[in-house]
């Protein structure tokens, strides 16, 4: 009977915490899978309702409630999306011409859901890929090519759009964004014209990475001049490149916006006491999501427009095969405002 109270408590304690964070979850759910390997990058179902995911051997495939796990490849791929009931996804297996080193660059190939049809899109070798408005873009391995180029979906009729040394490429507002050494650019679709964004000449040779976009701003992190490790933050500027904020004070190792809130990883250390949280996009006061410690080796934060994903230690040592004891990594689910 002494305990009631103590449980009362917690139970109210959980009730205020979740209105204050501001997910209809007041906590993480339960993992949607359990390894440290295990890693999604997109989280959205595919036209035949699959999440697509890896396992560090092969990519894999399930519904958005587990259930119909099965296998898609039977070899390692370390980037794939899906566009219609098409797979794209790279194979690095079995092109031996493209070799550095004892390893093989990864090659575009897709694939239909039902596992008929697949057949390499791409000629070079591939660093990144995506389909926009009809057309696929890819940029080319840095050893094999440089710039970023587009075709047709079925990887016909390439032509090279832009043929500077790039980072990441990005697509909004029917606008082309690139990443590169000296910070981002907009360009047209079709790359005949381009103005500068960011300038990253403020920043650490790091400068600036993990771009994201809502209707009015961009979003990014950014390393500043100093201590390489622990001096990363998070910052906002308008598209035309005015009112530039720094929302973060703690070091900022992943982001994902969601309607009126950013969410966070952040903490003292970018090893160590890393937590998840939330800020609004208004007053820019953090409120902590959960207590759980974030894996600072597999730490991510993924969107989809109503689940944030999100890989957490729990706690529980698992050993491996060379008998080493570390704490298991999960990827959670929680379900976001809008």
């Amino acid at each position: 009977m002494k305990t009631m109270p103590k449980r009362i408590c917690l139970i109210i304690a959980l009730i205020v915490t979740g209105g204050l964070v501001g997910c209809q979850n007041a906590f993480v759910n339960v993992p949607v899978k359990s390894s440290r390997t295990e890693w999604l990058l997109n989280c959205q179902p595919s036209a035949q309702g699959y999440i697509y995911y890896s396992d560090g051997n092969s990519v894999r495939r399930m519904k958005p409630d587990g259930s119909g796990e099965e296998a898609f490849t039977d070899f390692y791929s370390q980037y794939w999306f899906t566009v219609d009931d098409w797979v794209y996804y790279t194979d690095r297996c079995h092109y031996p011409e493209f070799t550095d080193n004892y390893i093989q660059a990864p090659v575009l190939h897709r694939r239909k859901e039902d596992g008929t049809q697949d057949t390499r899109v791409a000629e070079l070798p591939i660093a990144a890929a995506t389909c926009e408005s009809g057309c696929l873009y890819y940029q080319p391995d840095s050893h094999y090519g440089s710039g970023l180029y587009r075709t047709r979906p079925n990887g016909s009729e390439a032509q090279q759009i832009y043929d500077e040394p790039i980072n990441r490429f990005y697509f909004d507002g029917g606008c082309l964004y690139i990443l590169d050494p000296y910070g981002l650019l907009r360009l047209s679709t079709d790359g005949s014209t381009s103005e500068r964004i960011i300038d990253s000449s403020e920043y650490s040779a790091v400068g600036i990475s993990d771009i994201s976009f809502d209707d009015k701003c961009i979003y990014y992190l950014a390393d500043l001049p100093g201590d390489w490790l622990n001096n990363q933050y998070l910052y906002r500027v308008n598209k035309d490149g005015s009112q530039k904020a720094q929302l973060t004070q703690t070091t900022t190792r992943a982001y994902a916006v969601s309607g009126d809130s950013v969410y966070f990883v952040g903490g003292d250390s970018a090893v160590s006491d890393q937590h998840l949280y939330r800020l609004t996009k208004t007053d820019h006061r953090a409120a902590m999501v959960s207590w759980r410690r974030v894996d600072s080796d597999r730490d991510s934060l993924l969107y989809d427009g109503t689940f944030l994903y999100v890989y957490f230690i729990d706690g529980t040592e698992h050993d491996d095969c060379m008998g080493d004891s570390w704490e298991t990594s999960h990827l959670y689910k929680i379900k976001c405002d809008k």
